[in-house]
């Protein structure tokens, strides 16, 4: 018996098939969503060059702060850049810091980006730190004491994390220190940040079931400086022995101390004062950029990281050397490795028209898949 018109009507049966997948994948491409590769560094460490990712086609108002891609106003090519001026607003970029409307824009703390600096879970704390006399290995961390001298962190700059560390040439201002920390009994623990010309510290004080936190200022360049107490707040400590998580950041004119996730204490408005030795007053922070010490008592650091914010270069003629009004059509792209990206620090403010989509997720390689933010 003859079957060669049913393996025909197969055959062509598949045919039909999959030239209907193929005309779904033209239209999903064509209105739903793309996939692009990163050309550039410009966004590292967000985006890596070479991988792609997923671009769903969107032509929605963007919000700050999110990824769009866009195409870019000189050459019309597509870009992956993040939205940090939306139309009506005035931008300008000084000392790293973004300033919409003549003041710093702050982030809700879900759409906060902090960039990696160093993490003691990852590679040896003495990598980035200081290690004085007085500190010894413990059964899970590095244990001092009140005759300890200070654990020491020297530079924070606008590089990033990978397989080989990207150094960055600036120093960044604003960061946060996270510290994982047992005491073994009643004990008094410093965190000290240092930012341009200001000196800020959070100090802890652990008497029974009680942690005392006072949050003081001074200025930046005194070896010994004299402190000015901004904030108190009394919270519950941990039992001798148990891990507590301290957070310590300043960001935006703004210092914070959380504990265990919650924030404890706070100034705002923080002020700018400039360092004595920034004679061309660009807002420059010098080492130490941050100090970690036993006051009174002992305990063990189990965990110390240091985390950057994103920090803009001012290069470029727009929003530069003042402000740039952006029309009711407009917004302000940038790239997130500042020294390194073309943005709209060269080329000026995009339309709302020239945005293409927003990356939702990396896809390739394998190994890097997750929803960039």
């Amino acid at each position: 018996m003859n079957q060669a018109p049913g393996r025909l009507h197969h055959a062509r049966r598949w045919l039909w098939t999959g030239a209907a997948i193929f005309a779904v994948l033209l239209v999903l491409r064509a209105f739903v969503a793309d996939v692009r590769r990163v050309e550039s560094g410009s966004m590292e460490p967000t985006l890596h060059t070479g991988e792609w990712v997923l671009v769903l086609l969107d032509a929605t108002p963007p919000r700050a702060g999110e990824l769009v891609v866009a195409r870019e106003a000189e050459s019309g090519r597509p870009v992956v850049k993040r939205v940090v001026g939306l139309p009506g607003e005035t931008v300008r970029l000084s000392a790293g810091d973004l300033y919409i409307d003549g003041v710093p824009r702050r982030a809700s703390e879900a759409d906060e980006i902090w960039i990696e600096v160093a993490d003691s879970a990852r590679e040896p704390l003495a990598n980035a730190w200081s290690v004085p006399a007085g500190w010894s290995n413990g059964p899970s961390g590095l244990r001092g004491d009140a005759g300890s001298g200070p654990l020491r962190l020297d530079s924070v700059d606008d590089g990033w994390p990978g397989p080989e560390r990207v150094r960055g040439p600036h120093e960044v201002a604003d960061m946060r220190v996270a510290c994982e920390l047992a005491c073994e009994g009643d004990a008094i623990f410093e965190l000290q940040l240092r930012q341009r010309g200001e000196a800020l510290l959070a100090r802890l004080e652990r008497r029974g079931a009680d942690l005392h936190a006072m949050l003081a200022t001074a200025a930046a360049e005194a070896s010994e400086p004299e402190w000015t107490i901004r904030a108190r707040a009394t919270d519950k400590a941990a039992a001798a022995g148990v891990t507590q998580r301290f957070e310590f950041a300043v960001r935006d004119g703004r210092a914070d101390l959380h504990v265990d996730g919650a924030e404890l204490a706070s100034i705002a408005p923080l002020g700018w004062r400039l360092h004595r030795a920034d004679m061309a007053q660009e807002g420059r922070s010098y080492p130490p950029r941050a100090l970690v010490r036993f006051v009174a008592g002992a305990g063990e650091v189990r965990r110390l990281s240091v985390e950057r914010d994103l920090h803009w270069q001012p290069v470029g003629a727009h929003a530069v050397q003042r402000e740039l009004p952006l029309g009711p059509d407009q917004c302000f792209l940038l790239g997130d490795a500042s020294f390194q990206s073309r943005d709209g620090r060269q080329w000026g403010p995009t339309a709302l028209a020239d945005l293409v989509g927003r990356p939702v997720l990396v896809v390739w390689p394998p190994s890097g898949w997750r929803r960039p933010r």
